[in-house]
């Protein structure tokens, strides 16, 4: 977390999962699209325990 606040490294998906299980709390987040790009396609991550499926919708709508 330490190198995360320190901008070392990026905040990804699989950290997320991470810090979710190891606190034993839903994980919520939301990834804005580059400028670029409208929609993102849906994201299907197995963590590498296999204990669980994490489903991400990342479409996004321009208000």
């Amino acid at each position: 977390m330490r190198n995360i606040e320190a901008g070392r490294k990026k905040l990804t998906n699989v950290l997320l999962a991470r810090a979710a299980e190891i606190l034993a709390v839903p994980q919520i987040a939301i990834m804005r699209p580059r400028p670029d790009q409208t929609v993102y396609p849906d994201i299907d991550y197995k963590d590498p325990t296999h204990r669980r499926r994490i489903t991400y919708s990342t479409e996004y709508q321009a208000a």
